[in-house]
């Protein structure tokens, strides 16, 4: 195995980077394993719909792959000096959580038999029989929607959120993989993340999923809730054996930061809710725990519910 100089995945543009991208698969796939060139090279390259993607060294292009509207990963390829140097892991994280965040799609692929390995490691399951592609055997994979798998995506490394958009979808994830408790701590409901439909949807079906089912949501101020409809409200006063709220304490400094934790193992984390600017991780138990501590501290000592929240008036 090669030394692994410093390297960086990048989006590609078939306008741009095609020399680029079309060399790495024509000696991968055209000159190594003999496929016609009309089927590897194809009208789904150009267009602006398909997404291409490379890695790089400080010396060349590694690799490269390409997603498609649907959610399919294809053309992914590795150059043979470098294979089994944790390239190609690194360009799938990249692309699988390109698909995950910015589309919401679980992706799939078409491997080939003697790569299934690989994409299993990195939590795909096959699915379905064998076929043939320009004469190799291949099988359909896809990411399934589970804890597992998304902690085989992200790893233990921590990876940045910037805005309301990229925080709703991993509120949504956590709580529509969580199997029983989801501790969420934020200011005051905000709508662009709390009223967000894949939240909702996440949180209600967390709710409905056990009589063990347990989320507890801790905010800082109800005011602005008052004499507002807000979903995720409503939703507490329909389901409230598994959805609790509490509002800490006036006479208690609310912390500045956000977050919500799914079964103590995986939080998605803001440093400041007015910026979005924070992190998510789907395997951090200690992480998980150090929060914790405090969210049961106010939770159990410092926070109160409020009739306003939790009442159904008629």
């Amino acid at each position: 195995m090669m030394n692994k100089p410093n390297y960086t995945v990048r989006e590609a543009f078939w306008n741009t980077d095609a020399q680029l991208l079309s060399a790495i698969r024509r000696e991968v796939f055209i000159d190594e394993q003999q496929v016609p060139e009309e089927l590897e090279l194809d009208e789904k390259d150009g267009g602006g719909i398909t997404r291409h993607f490379l890695i790089e060294n400080e010396q060349e292009a590694i690799g490269c792959a390409r997603l498609l509207p649907a959610g399919q990963i294809g053309r992914m390829a590795v150059r043979m000096p470098y294979r089994r140097g944790g390239y190609g892991s690194q360009l799938l994280r990249f692309i699988v959580r390109q698909a995950l965040e910015e589309y919401g799609i679980a992706p799939f692929l078409h491997s080939q038999v003697s790569a299934i390995p690989f994409y299993a490691s990195l939590g795909f399951e096959a699915e379905g029989p064998e076929f043939d592609d320009a004469g190799i055997p291949h099988r359909t994979m896809r990411l399934p929607d589970t804890a597992d798998a998304l902690a085989a995506v992200y790893q233990d490394s921590v990876h940045r959120l910037h805005d309301a958009k990229h925080y709703s979808h991993h509120v949504a994830t956590l709580a529509r993989t969580a199997s029983r408790t989801l501790d969420i701590l934020c200011a005051n409901l905000t709508p662009a993340v709390w009223a967000n439909e894949d939240v909702l949807e996440g949180v209600s079906a967390l709710a409905r999923h056990s009589a063990n089912s347990q989320i507890r949501i801790l905010i800082a101020d109800s005011k602005p809730l008052q004499g507002v409809s807000h979903p995720l409200v409503r939703l507490i006063q329909r389901l409230p054996s598994t959805l609790q709220i509490k509002v800490i304490n006036a006479d208690i400094s609310a912390p500045d930061h956000g977050y919500a934790i799914a079964d103590r193992q995986r939080i998605a984390f803001l440093n400041d809710e007015a910026s979005y600017n924070g992190f998510v991780n789907y395997r951090a138990p200690a992480e998980c725990r150090h929060q914790l501590d405090e969210f049961d501290r106010l939770w159990n000592y410092n926070s109160s519910s409020d009739p306003n929240l939790t009442t159904i008036f008629i």
